[in-house]
């Protein structure tokens, strides 16, 4: 009797995936990433999961980690979409912060599992940053995010604690000591750049640069001032912003203002004490307003004056606030400038003018061993500079 020879079973290759440089195996339809391409690991990762699935009579090897990064990824940002929130249930900045780096890893090792990201994954993923020319403490920022996301997973169960702790290892890059882009320091802006600045920028955004500059706030803390939010019983009125920078740590801000920053912001509080101070809608009418008023053609000729038909948000945020600066400081040709650095230039004048203690109580800044009576201190001092300067 003639016997029929069994053909034998094709053993699925062992491949380049040239996005993320990782080895990788499809067997029975699933692919398994094994490591870094040509590695001694990946190499040993392939022969045992190819033993593996000839022992089991080609059946899928079970052995391997049950959490995707993808899985992780989606399980992540369900729970920042609950955890990242202010005081009012809206998404803080944070939220967005993390969008960047869950899209490089879902790209590029998106159905590996986590036990497959590895220090060198981590690293190769630097190394992609770098080479797109960001900056050293963007990329720091985004590996420590990755971190977080890791560490995260282990508290869930989806990820090995050893897994964690290798990623650990993965240290930041130093000042001037990797290939990664450096970033100037921020300085503060020339009163004559501001001066220039200010003849091309809507009156609205133009008293909101003025009022920075005399309360020496964060933008977000100016875009948010509302007319509740201020105690105006003193002579010199106190600004506690519902939302800001430490807010989530406990602490409360104080922002005072004084005499000069009071007349600029009078005209802003005659309205409703929960709607806000600044109004891109009212700017934008302004706007127009007074672009009507400038008109050369003559009343009977052209289009009369028609509503504002986009929408625009209540507020302005730091972004939109920070995009009119730029664009009047390039129409006024003078280097470009972000609100921030009004901070700057304000701590620069307070430091000048009172010292750096004073400088530091009027920017907000705190230390670990602050106590109650340097405290009622920073409120001296700060209504004291506030008075003077404000």
């Amino acid at each position: 009797m003639e016997t029929i020879a069994m053909a034998k079973p094709r053993v699925p290759s062992y491949r380049l995936h040239k996005r993320s440089g990782q080895a990788i195996v499809t067997i029975s339809g699933k692919m398994f990433y094994l490591g870094l391409y040509d590695s001694a690991e990946s190499k040993a990762e392939y022969q045992r999961l190819i033993s593996e699935w000839l022992a089991s009579g080609q059946r899928a090897p079970q052995s391997a980690s049950a959490t995707t990064v993808n899985e992780l990824l989606l399980a992540f940002i369900r729970h920042a979409k609950q955890h990242y929130r202010d005081a009012d249930g809206n998404l803080t900045g944070t939220h967005e912060d993390f969008k960047p780096v869950m899209r490089a890893l879902k790209q590029q090792y998106g159905t590996a599992s986590v036990e497959r990201f590895t220090p060198k994954s981590l690293k190769a993923l630097r190394e992609q940053w770098i080479e797109s020319g960001h900056s050293r403490r963007y990329i720091n920022d985004n590996c420590a995010r990755i971190k977080q996301i890791f560490k995260w997973g282990v508290s869930e169960e989806m990820v090995a604690e050893s897994t964690f702790r290798a990623l650990s290892t993965v240290t930041s890059l130093q000042a001037n000591r990797s290939k990664a882009r450096e970033t100037e320091p921020r300085q503060p802006v020339p009163i004559a750049d501001i001066d220039a600045t200010l003849e091309h920028l809507p009156d609205v955004v133009g008293d909101m640069v003025r009022l920075q500059l005399l309360l020496a706030c964060r933008p977000t803390e100016l875009c948010l001032m509302r007319p509740a939010d201020i105690d105006r019983t003193g002579d010199v009125w106190v600004y506690v912003p519902r939302k800001h920078k430490t807010q989530h740590k406990g602490k409360q801000r104080h922002i005072y203002i004084g005499p000069k920053a009071q007349t600029i912001l009078a005209k802003y509080l005659l309205r409703d004490g929960e709607s806000f101070c600044f109004s891109p809608a009212e700017s934008e009418a302004q706007r127009r307003a007074k672009q009507h008023a400038n008109r050369k053609t003559p009343l009977s000729c052209g289009n009369r004056p028609s509503g504002v038909t986009r929408q625009f948000k209540d507020y302005y945020t730091k972004d939109s606030y920070g995009t009119c600066v730029r664009r009047a400081a390039k129409r006024a040709g003078v280097p470009k400038w972000s609100p921030y650095q009004l901070r700057h230039t304000a701590a620069t004048d307070i430091r000048r003018q009172f010292g750096l203690e004073e400088a530091q109580v009027m920017l907000g800044h705190s230390r670990a061993d602050v106590t109650q009576i340097y405290a009622l201190k920073n409120e001296q001092l700060s209504t004291l500079v506030a008075r003077t300067i404000g």
